[in-house]
């Protein structure tokens, strides 16, 4: 027998592609452009949002203050000498201070020394409080202030001493007839510097009024040698005074309204209240009026005070919501639709649409809602095509679906909303805000918003970098 030959010819197949194959590449390539993706835009950055919060800061200006107040100048030259501490009363009459024309009382106090003079706890207190708000207070643009707190502080002792004195002078048997009691002619509180401001008056201000930088303050300091005719003290002679501050053009829109304004005065470190107002200083500057009728003796040696507006404390700044950073808005294209053509199906419990058929007849859709607002719902563009026909739900108890006589809505009209993208479940998902306020960095948005932000909500920090439903994590 002959060799059997092979009769089997040998061909190419062709690649056969299953169902798996099918699905592995479709797994692939979606793993593929994520990873692209995620390569292109860079690290994403989450946020947390944080809890209701409050923009509304405080402001601090260096204001100006205004009283009522009287020089009272020397009748003659001489040395005038503290008889009554400054930032007491002093009433119509009473001597104020010692004017001596050739200095000997001030030899004979300090040939005589401190003797057995002591001062009261109280007194001792006092001193210890000047000192105390010169801490407080203390700037270091204004060094000088430790000068006027030395002499003040110089001058009070020397008043708690003037009594005493005088009285030990007498019994040593010295005449006092060379001492003249400089006699107040008002009723008020005395201080014992001057510093050309005390006849400024409301109408006659202007911003460089204002400016404390150059201001100089001439103190009177006990023992020292007065011309005529200069001043010795002056009396405060109303509780009422005035703080004028240069607002910002923010501040003055916010402040604008408002007739009462809590104040922190810096200097005494208390907190006060105080009638608010704008006016128009004589060159025209906008400047905040505060005007008050406490606390004056606290700030009588001051002439310029360092205040903080509480803006906090006023209710209707007082805006709260959930603190979101500025980078992290963005907006999103959607269609809008009329609160009173949506319904719930038939489980009640997926809120959705009736669409119309090409038969007329209702089909109910549960396309994606991403915010409400009074009147109408907010859908993603993706989820229907312009042009779509819902139909209006009957009010029928037991069963919304339309009918055949149904008003309807041609889906046409569109809207840009604002938001950020929420990533809690691991893709981006556009969440709507309403912004209530904002400074330098963050946003304050409404909390409790339908289809909105919660607190801790995780949000991408910035909200340019992903698209809606895109693979965040």
């Amino acid at each position: 027998m002959g060799e059997k030959k092979d009769n089997i010819i040998r061909t190419d197949q062709p690649f056969a592609m299953n169902i798996g194959m099918v699905v592995f590449l479709v797994f692939f390539v979606y793993i593929l452009v994520n990873v692209i993706s995620y390569a292109i835009r860079g690290n994403l950055q989450i946020y947390e949002v944080g809890p209701i919060s409050n923009v509304v800061q405080d402001t601090t200006y260096t204001g100006l203050i205004l009283r009522e107040e009287v020089v009272q100048n020397t009748p003659d030259a001489g040395y005038v000498n503290v008889y009554v501490r400054e930032g007491t009363r002093a009433s119509v009459g009473d001597t104020v201070c010692l004017l001596d024309e050739k200095g000997q009382y001030t030899q004979i106090i300090s040939g005589r020394g401190t003797g057995d003079s002591s001062l009261s706890n109280d007194q001792l207190a006092s001193l210890k409080k000047k000192l105390t708000s010169y801490r407080v207070g203390y700037r270091s643009a204004r060094f000088s202030d430790i000068y006027d707190t030395k002499y003040s502080l110089n001058n009070q002792l020397l008043g708690y001493l003037g009594t005493e004195n005088l009285n030990e002078i007498a019994q040593m048997g010295i005449d006092t007839s060379f001492l003249r009691g400089m006699e107040a002619e008002y009723s008020g509180v005395v201080e014992y510097y001057t510093d050309g401001k005390e006849t400024l008056t409301e109408d006659k201000l202007t911003a460089a009024d204002l400016d404390d930088s150059k201001y100089e303050k001439n103190l009177i300091s006990s023992g020292s040698l007065t011309e005529k005719n200069s001043p010795a003290f002056k009396t405060i002679t109303s509780e009422k005074w005035v703080i004028y501050l240069p607002l910002s053009a923010e501040d003055q829109a916010v402040l604008a309204d408002q007739k009462n304004v809590t104040l922190l005065l810096h200097d005494v470190n208390l907190e006060v209240k105080a009638s608010f107002s704008l006016i128009h200083a004589a060159d025209d500057t906008i400047l905040g009026r505060c005007e008050l009728n406490d606390y004056m003796i606290q700030m009588a040696d001051k002439r310029y005070a360092t205040v903080s507006i509480r803006k906090s404390r006023i209710p209707s700044l007082n805006v709260t919501g959930l603190k979101i950073p500025k980078s992290s808005i963005t907006t999103h294209d959607f269609y809008v639709v009329p609160i009173g053509y949506a319904a719930y199906g038939g489980n009640d419990t997926d809120l959705g649409f009736y669409r119309q058929t090409p038969e007329g007849t209702a089909e109910f859709i549960t396309p994606s809602i991403y915010a409400k607002s009074e009147n109408y719902y907010y859908l993603d563009k993706s989820a229907l095509d312009a042009g779509t026909v819902l139909m209006k739900p009957a009010e029928t108890p037991g069963s919304s679906a339309p009918t055949d006589s149904a008003a309807t809505y041609t889906i046409e009209r569109e809207t840009t909303l604002t938001g950020v993208y929420n990533v809690n479940k691991g893709y981006a998902l556009f969440r709507a805000v309403e912004i209530l306020d904002e400074n330098e960095d963050y946003y304050i948005v409404e909390a409790g918003r339908s289809y909105g932000l919660a607190i801790y909500d995780h949000i991408l920090l910035n909200g340019n970098k992903a698209k809606d439903g895109e693979i965040v994590y």
